[in-house]
């Protein structure tokens, strides 16, 4: 590959005469020029709205959704309260982005129109789809902007990052939701593998800015919707005047002065202008950087893993906060009570049966995991169990019997079982752990899950840990840098479980941890417990990186 300084000469002279050939755009060049324009739309409509938000001093400490639109040739940005049933709390209107524009606000508190339900219902369900997984991530220091949009391609809801503060910008690390006509979701999809950081550096010459995007590392030579809405949006932040996305096989350039893209083969590009005057004009570059260049890409099997433990937390929460209520009211103590804990959309539900009388539920604890504990609802009274309940309910017994068969290496005999049975598409689970009945001591390991068939027989047993670890909190400089870490040195796998996940994320406040890092013989683990996210490196790669340097702001000494 030729070298970067000679590209670079090679393109902005091209910008005086156009290369010989211009190649065809991609075919869906339109559709991503078309929803990138209106992305970049919106982030200019809520830009220039902000200033009025600070009028809603009544809805300033309670939670809001923001949602930027355009109806016909008015620009809109409603408020929205998150709640059981959303209404509109504030909305600001205007034709014109200019300092004499007549800006129209209004305090009503009404309802959705059916547009605004639309783009609403799309925001919602892309909440909840983050919370199950950890599909979705972003940069430290960064905000999340979802932006659900309705053009002749469809309804759709674009995720990206934006920076805190505004000395760096940010491709990358973006994502999109396809929904149908009835907004029910259909498809997700991660639009660059890796965060691309630029820096703002001094400009002399303002006009030979040359902002510079590389997809040498993706799957797309193309600008992505995102792509274009990002140089629309940052080019007066950064000063570009002309902007182009490197690819394996093909260079595309944005064109501000025609408000443009044009496409061309990269070798023959390169070829062409190599050795052309640069007509002594000054380029200032604004460089990338790759973050976490030596992480390694997480396999369909380890998502999978990440994403069953998280589910696995979300039901030990669940569990703990609508045990911990119902122990209050001293209604179920003393029962020798079992309970299977699952979610149903926003609700979340645990239902408590006897052991002396299988097959009926005693009592239901539900609550939206949306809102606080004032939305908790229990239920105290004998019923029949749903057939989804029933399925979990017969697991649970089956796992029983087997853990009373299988042969547990305990180091500590004051432990307790915790049996979650999972229901995920055509997979049924149950995860079995122990926990010390010592607050002061985490377990890790000491755990297995028994895979069932779909006749309800269960098929095998599958150990998660050869050994059990315990785990006390460490002696550390401060809490901000305290790491969690947990070895995997003598087990089968370097990547963690998805009981490591459902522990460390339940263990976290008590333990104090910013960070876990799971120590496997050639690989480490790290848990970012912001971003509910998994990163996966070479040990000796990181280690000749990282010891004794910041990793994401954390000084790391494994």
């Amino acid at each position: 590959m030729k070298c970067i300084a000679m590209l670079f000469a090679a393109m902005l002279t091209a910008f005086a005469a156009l290369a010989q050939k211009e190649e065809p755009l991609a075919k869906n060049a339109l559709e991503a020029e078309t929803e990138g324009r209106l992305l970049a739309r919106l982030d200019y409509i809520h830009a220039f709205a902000y200033p009025y938000f600070g009028k809603m001093s009544m809805y300033n400490n309670k939670p809001t959704i923001y949602i930027p639109y355009v109806d016909g040739d008015s620009n809109r940005v409603i408020v929205c309260t998150s709640a059981a049933e959303p209404k509109v709390v504030y909305s600001v209107a205007f034709t014109e982005m200019t300092k004499t524009a007549n800006v129209i606000t209004s305090h009503q508190v009404r309802d959705f129109t059916s547009t605004e339900r639309e783009l609403y219902t799309m925001i919602e369900r892309t909440v909840l789809e983050a919370k199950r997984d950890s599909f979705f991530h972003f940069p430290e220091n960064a905000y999340a902007k979802f932006r659900p949009i309705i053009t002749p391609f469809g309804h759709k809801l674009y995720l990206y990052a934006d920076p805190v503060k505004h000395d760096k910008l940010y491709f990358g690390d973006d994502f999109v939701l396809e929904f149908d006509k009835d907004n029910r979701l259909m498809a997700r999809k991660q639009l660059h593998k890796y965060v691309y950081d630029y820096g703002l550096h001094d400009r002399n010459l303002p006009d030979t800015v040359f902002g510079y995007h590389s997809h040498t590392q993706e799957d797309n030579d193309d600008f992505t919707a995102t792509d274009i809405c990002k140089i629309l949006y940052y080019q007066t932040i950064a000063g570009w005047n002309n902007f182009v996305v490197e690819g394996n096989h093909f260079l595309t350039f944005w064109d501000y002065k025609k408000d443009r893209a044009v496409r061309y083969d990269k070798d023959e590009f390169v070829d062409y202008y190599t050795n052309k005057p640069y007509h002594g004009k000054h380029l200032v570059l604004v460089q990338t950087e790759r973050q976490d260049s030596g992480q390694i890409p997480l396999t369909t099997e380890m998502q999978q893993i990440a994403t069953d433990g998280l589910y696995l937390a979300n039901l030990s929460t669940i569990t703990i906060f609508a045990t911990h209520h119902s122990a209050k009211q001293g209604k179920l103590t003393n029962q020798n009570l079992h309970a299977v804990a699952y979610m149903e959309g926003h609700i979340c539900k645990l239902v408590f049966f006897k052991e002396a009388n299988f097959g009926k539920a005693f009592a239901t604890v539900s609550f939206d995991e949306r809102y606080d504990s004032s939305y908790l609802k229990t239920e105290y009274q004998s019923r029949n169990f749903t057939p989804y309940e029933r399925k979990l309910y017969q697991m649970y017994v089956s796992a029983i019997d087997v853990i009373k068969d299988y042969n547990l290496q305990k180091r500590d005999t004051s432990v307790h079982f915790i049996i979650q049975p999972v229901i995920s598409g055509s997979s049924k689970k149950v995860y079995v752990t122990t926990e010390s009945n010592d607050p002061g001591k985490l377990i890790f390991g000491n755990d297995f899950y028994i895979e069932f068939a779909k006749n309800k027989d269960y098929l095998k047993i599958i150990p998660l840990h050869n050994t059990a670890e315990f785990l006390t909190q460490s002696n550390n400089i401060s809490a901000d840098t305290l790491l969690g870490i947990h070895s995997h040195f003598n087990e089968a796998d370097d990547f963690l479980t998805a009981t490591d996940i459902s522990k460390l994320a339940r263990y976290r406040l008590r333990a104090g941890w910013s960070h876990f890092v799971v120590r496997g013989k050639t690989h480490l683990c790290f848990w970012n417990f912001e971003k509910a996210q998994v990163i996966y490196w070479d040990a000796k790669l990181f280690k000749s990186l990282y010891t004794g340097k910041p990793y994401h702001g954390k000084i790391m000494f494994l």
